[in-house]
């Protein structure tokens, strides 16, 4: 860590990736609650990244961010909040180098509902010179601004087109639509050469053609996204989660040359057949996902946390395992584990964090 900065929360998020291009994976962790050198500077956050190579990850070779770094374009201000509540590596550039998207969480003086920069991958590692800044008011991106989103506090990275370039999913759980307050939306900037950008971005939310489910106040569309390739076409998918009631997860599938697609898209939750278990308020199907990738040629698998989910008449968690199939995920043949045999107090939210 820099002298002067407390590093409370790091590890909140975490990613890897080769942001120096030399083989050798590299760590960024998100320090989202990170105080600043001033006493004015509570809960700025920050993002230490360590580098790999031929030893392992080594402290002789770090770095750290902050939204004020040189080159992040946001608008400078006194009373920003949670750079690093979210991190992403991914090669959004096609240059060979992974770069890293940080997501903030405002209020920022012109995004007061969060933003997300994104550094650049260099031969010298991650760099802040010429980094871009996201957000809803930025030229292209759809929708606006508004001080109760939280956009960028859930991200998701894949070449969702095939192109060769990484996409970013930016997850607003909290965007209202209409009179619905945080019914959702999901954000996708496609990834070029020069970077990010906003042409040919797209808005999701449960009205989109083919998307399953409705609008609905405190639904949180986009509280959790995951990407991987759940149907085996050779391009990476998209899972969205929402809170729901009792929470599931909807599959948009990405197609070579186009991107993601609401056409044949997939919503599963405990209602779905096969899918162990019953909805019930709190179960918080969705709460952690991850996507287990399978032998070349055939679909990847979902793991779905659900660690609300009671066991008998004890508070304790599951993982549901959902099968990937030539239309996507799907509840037959799904498999539940809890924490039945762990030691301690093993059932106890299982299912609360996947990876």
């Amino acid at each position: 860590m820099a002298a002067g900065h407390s590093g409370r929360e790091l590890g909140n998020s975490l990613t890897s990736g080769d942001f120096d291009g030399d083989g050798y994976a590299d760590v960024a962790a998100g320090a989202y609650w990170s105080d600043g050198p001033g006493p004015e500077e509570r809960s700025r956050g920050g993002v230490a990244v360590v580098y790999g190579g031929p030893s392992g990850l080594s402290l002789d070779r770090h770095a750290w961010f902050v939204h004020d770094s040189p080159g992040i374009p946001s608008t400078p201000e006194a009373d920003h909040r949670g750079f690093g509540i979210e991190v992403v590596a991914a090669d959004f550039t096609g240059d060979g180098r992974a770069d890293l998207a940080v997501a903030e969480r405002g209020p920022v003086l012109d995004a007061p509902g969060g933003a997300v920069a994104v550094l650049k991958g260099s031969s010298a590692g991650l760099t802040s010179a010429g980094a871009q800044w996201w957000h809803q008011d930025s030229p292209g991106v759809p929708d606006w601004n508004e001080p109760a989103d939280a956009f960028g506090r859930s991200l998701a990275a894949a070449d969702f087109d095939g192109d060769g370039r990484a996409d970013l999913a930016i997850g607003n759980a909290a965007e209202s639509i209409g009179t619905d307050s945080s019914a959702g939306t999901v954000t996708v900037l496609r990834g070029a050469a020069g970077g990010l950008t906003a042409t040919g971005a797209q808005l999701w939310d449960r009205a989109d053609a083919g998307v399953p489910g409705t609008i609905a106040a405190g639904a949180y569309f986009g509280d959790i996204l995951e990407a991987g390739d759940l149907n085996a076409d050779g391009v990476p998918d998209l899972v969205v989660t929402a809170r729901d009631t009792a929470g599931s997860v909807t599959w948009l599938p990405g197609i070579r040359g186009t991107g993601l697609t609401g056409a044949g898209s997939v919503r599963i939750d405990q209602a779905t057949a096969d899918v162990p278990g019953t909805p019930e308020q709190g179960d918080r199907f969705g709460a952690a996902l991850l996507v287990l990738p399978a032998a070349s040629g055939r679909p990847a698998h979902l793991v779905v946390g659900v660690p609300g989910e009671d066991i008998a008449t004890v508070p304790g968690g599951t993982v549901a395992v959902l099968p990937g199939t030539g239309a996507g995920p799907s509840g037959t043949g799904s498999v539940p584990f809890d924490g039945t045999g762990v030691p301690g107090d093993g059932l106890r939210d299982f299912g609360t964090a996947l990876g």
